[in-house]
């Protein structure tokens, strides 16, 4: 029998939503509006649909690792047979670039390449320091780049290019605050960043790579692409995104959730720019 609270808990539906919405500003800022169309429509459901496959086989690599760490997760625990979350991701996998070929040629690539970037990632960069953090990064941000490709079939104009950065940057140190965070249950099976540099240098590494983007948040204010509306409402984020900093390098806290939170408010904040 098909256990959906564990699958549901493989898909980290959060997450799932957050791609859509990525998509979704990265549409709305290449046309200037917001107009609903089924392009917009097959963009967001591919993206989702990827991301719930790279969270199925993030899962399915992760097995073993799991089984020592985390038993409770859904396949160690047995209630998902790991044949079973690979051949769904698999066939995930295949609708999401599906999707998105029913849009245009580009859009196929960059969705083709997200895909490919994940398995890598499961199966391999997860374990290699900041590389893996550099491709969840990169995966981020190309949610922004896949809209604009769905509305205008073009790429990285400037303004998508500075909203590329902004994700690129903060999830970047959102993911070494993570492997801060799980510093102790890592050695056991994975080199990450802090095992090579420490703790301390990693908080500052993370905290540099979050006040970058702080201080590139204003830019797409200043091109003229969103209002004073967003200005104000960026800064929301911003000041969470000081105060994670000042606590990660003078108390040694992390706050990695939060960092999640002040990027949601982050992506709010264009749509109530434009």
């Amino acid at each position: 029998m098909l256990d959906i609270e564990a699958w549901l808990e493989m898909l980290r539906p959060v997450n799932i939503i957050m791609a859509g919405l990525g998509v979704a500003i990265g549409y709305f800022l290449a046309v200037k509006g917001f107009p609903v169309t089924e392009n917009l429509g097959l963009a967001m459901l591919s993206a989702m649909v990827i991301a719930s496959s790279g969270m199925i086989i993030n899962d399915y690599f992760d097995r073993f690792i799991d089984a020592r760490i985390k038993p409770h997760r859904p396949i160690p625990s047995g209630r998902v047979k790991a044949i079973h979350a690979l051949i769904a991701s698999v066939v995930i996998f295949g609708i999401g670039v599906w999707l998105a070929y029913l849009i245009n040629d580009m859009t196929a690539i960059i969705a083709l390449s997200a895909a490919v970037l994940l398995i890598l990632y499961s199966w391999f960069f997860a374990r290699t320091p900041l590389v893996g953090n550099c491709i969840v990064a990169l995966n981020t941000g190309l949610l922004f780049v896949f809209g604009e490709a769905a509305a205008t079939r073009r790429i990285f104009s400037l303004n998508i290019s500075v909203l590329f950065t902004l994700a690129f940057l903060s999830t970047l140190a959102r993911e070494i605050y993570k492997d801060v965070e799980d510093v102790e249950g890592d050695k056991i099976v994975r080199k990450t960043l802090p095992m090579v540099i420490g703790r301390e240098w990693s908080m500052w590494v993370a905290g540099l790579f979050a006040l970058l983007a702080v201080i590139a948040s204003p830019v797409p204010y200043i091109l003229g692409g969103l209002s004073i509306d967003y200005l104000v409402s960026v800064a929301i984020a911003d000041l969470i995104f000081v105060y994670i900093v000042f606590s990660g390098v003078v108390k040694g806290k992390v706050y990695s959730k939060e960092l999640k939170i002040a990027q949601l408010i982050a992506l709010i904040s264009f749509l109530i720019g434009m």
